[in-house]
C-alpha cells in the first residue's frame, strides 16, 4: 500500500501509523498486489489540528509615554493569531467584564485596566489566554481649595485662615506663596505667611503618571489685626490756644479708615477721617490724651496715650513776656548811654574846647583874687587889657604908672552841657590869640 499527502507529493510505502500534518490535507492512497494489479487511488480529506492558536497584540503607543508605566494617551490594541486563519475566532474581555468576540481595534479607557484575550481555531483548539495590563491617565488633575474663614463684602478676611487642598487619591500637591521658587509638598493645612496684607497662593498636583496640573492661584486679602496708632503733638500750651494732634504716622496692613482722640477734659473728637485733630483747653492743668484708630474692616487699635500741660491764664504769660521785653529794652538803653558817655569823654580829652579872646576879661585871676570885669593892679588899680593890633588903642595913662605885669591865669575850660542822647557838635578852633607884650616890672 502506498500513500501521499496531496497531489504533488511522492508516493510513500505504508509501513506504520501515519500522522497527518497539521491543517487540512488530502490523503491519497492505493494498494498493489504481487502481480502488479493496482486498485484505484483513494482520497481522504484529513482535518488535523492539535496546535493551540497563539494571540499577538499590536499596541499603540508601543510603550508607556508617561512616568512609572503610565500612558498619557489612551492606547489602542489590535489582536491576531500567529497563524492567521479565517476560521480562528478571537475572544477578549477587560478586567472582570463580559467576554466579547474581537472584531476590531480595542481602546483602553482612563485608569488601570487588564485586557485578556484568547483564540479558538477551526479544530476547536483553544489557545492560551494572554493578558495585557495598562495604566492610563489622560486627564489633568484638579486640586480643590477651601478654608475655615470667609471674606467680608469687601473681600477681606478678618482673621488668619487655615487653608486646605485636596485632589485625586494618589496625587501629590505642591504649593508656594507669592511666586516663590520654593515649592513645598502639601501635607495638611496651610497658614498664610502673615496676618496683614495681600498674599498669593499658587498650587498644583502631579499624578502617578507624571501629569502636571496647571498651576492655579488664589489671592487672599487678610486683615487680622488693628492699626498701630502713633500720635504726636505739643506737650505744653496755654488755655484758649488751639493745638493740633497729628495721627498721620499711624500704620496698618490695609488702610486706616478713621481716628479718635479723647482730649482728657471731658471732650473728644469722635471718629473723624482726617489724621490731624485740633483742640483748645479752657482751663489750665495736666491732661491725659488717649488716641486710637480704626481700619477698613473694623479693627480698632490699642490706645495710645500722651499728656499735655496747659497754663491756667494765657494773659499772665503775655504780661510776663511784655515785662521781660521792657526790661530788656531798659537794660539795652542804659548800656548804650554808658557807651556814649565813655566815648564822649575820650573825644573831649583829645580836643578840649577854647574860649573866645573877647570873653577873657570875664574870667581872670591876679595874685589869688578874682574880679568880674577888668584886671586890677595891686598898687595902681584896674588895668585895662590891651586891645588887639587891629583895634584902636586907648590913651596911655599919664605919669610913671606902668601897666601891670600880665599875671592872668587861664581858667580850666568849662564843659558845655551836651544832651545825653547825641554827641556835641564839633566847635571850630578860635583864631590864634595875638601875643601881648609883657609890661615892665614896677620898682620895689
Amino acid at each position: 500500500t502506498f500513500y501521499k499527502w496531496g497531489e504533488e507529493g511522492d508516493w510513500i510505502r505504508y509501513r506504520d501509523v501515519v500522522e497527518p500534518p497539521q491543517g487540512n490535507h488530502t490523503f491519497l492512497y492505493y494498494s498493489e498486489d504481487s502481480h502488479g494489479n493496482k486498485e484505484p487511488v483513494g482520497m481522504l480529506l484529513v482535518h488535523y489540528d492539535t496546535i493551540e492558536p497563539k494571540i499577538t497584540a499590536d499596541i499603540l503607543p508601543g510603550a508607556p509615554d508617561g512616568s512609572l508605566g503610565w500612558y498619557l494617551s489612551s492606547p489602542t490594541i489590535k489582536l491576531s493569531t500567529e497563524t492567521p486563519s479565517p476560521y480562528d475566532v478571537i475572544y477578549y474581555y477587560i478586567d472582570t467584564g463580559y467576554v466579547e468576540v474581537y472584531s476590531g481595534t480595542i481602546t483602553i479607557s482612563e485608569g488601570e485596566h487588564s485586557l485578556y484575550a484568547y483564540a479558538i481555531d477551526q479544530a476547536g483548539n483553544r489557545g492560551l489566554t494572554k493578558d495585557y495590563h495598562f495604566k492610563v491617565d489622560t486627564k489633568d488633575e484638579r486640586t480643590d481649595l477651601y478654608m475655615d474663614s470667609s471674606p467680608n463684602e469687601e473681600g477681606w478676611i478678618t482673621d488668619v485662615p487655615m487653608i486646605f487642598l485636596s485632589s485625586t487619591e494618589g496625587t501629590i500637591i505642591y504649593y508656594f506663596w507669592d511666586h516663590s521658587p520654593d515649592h513645598q509638598a502639601y501635607n495638611g493645612g496651610v497658614l498664610p505667611p502673615g496676618d496683614e496684607g495681600e498674599f498669593v497662593l499658587s498650587y498644583y498636583a502631579v499624578d502617578p503618571a507624571g501629569n502636571h496640573e496647571r498651576i492655579r492661584t488664589q489671592t487672599f486679602y487678610i486683615d487680622a489685626r488693628g492699626p498701630e496708632t502713633i500720635i504726636t503733638g505739643p506737650v505744653e500750651t496755654d488755655a484758649g490756644v488751639e493745638v493740633t494732634f497729628d495721627l498721620s504716622q499711624t500704620t496698618d496692613g490695609s488702610d486706616v479708615e478713621a481716628y479718635y482722640v479723647d482730649f482728657g477734659d471731658g471732650s473728644n473728637s469722635g471718629w473723624v477721617k482726617s489724621p490731624k485733630v485740633t483742640h483748645s483747653y479752657n482751663s489750665g492743668g495736666t491732661y491725659t490724651i488717649t488716641a486710637r484708630s480704626r481700619d477698613g474692616v473694623g479693627h480698632e487699635s490699642e490706645d495710645e496715650v500722651m499728656t499735655i500741660v496747659v497754663t491756667k491764664d494765657a494773659s499772665n504769660s503775655l504780661l510776663l513776656i511784655i515785662f521781660i521785653g521792657i526790661s530788656v529794652l531798659v537794660v539795652l538803653s542804659i548800656g548804650l548811654f554808658i557807651v556814649l558817655e565813655v566815648a564822649k569823654k575820650k573825644e573831649d580829652h583829645r580836643h578840649p574846647p577854647h574860649l573866645h579872646p573877647m570873653a577873657m576879661h570875664h574870667h581872670a585871676h591876679l595874685n589869688g583874687s578874682v574880679m568880674s570885669g577888668h584886671l586890677r593892679h595891686p598898687q595902681h588899680g584896674p588895668v585895662l587889657p590891651r586891645a588887639p593890633a587891629h583895634v584902636s588903642s586907648a590913651p596911655k595913662p599919664a605919669g610913671n604908672v606902668r601897666p601891670p605885669v600880665n599875671t592872668v591865669q587861664r581858667q580850666p575850660p568849662v564843659k558845655p552841657t551836651v544832651p545825653q542822647q547825641s554827641r556835641p557838635p564839633t566847635v571850630p578852633l578860635p583864631p590864634k590869640k595875638p601875643e601881648i607884650p609883657q609890661p615892665p616890672r614896677p620898682p620895689i
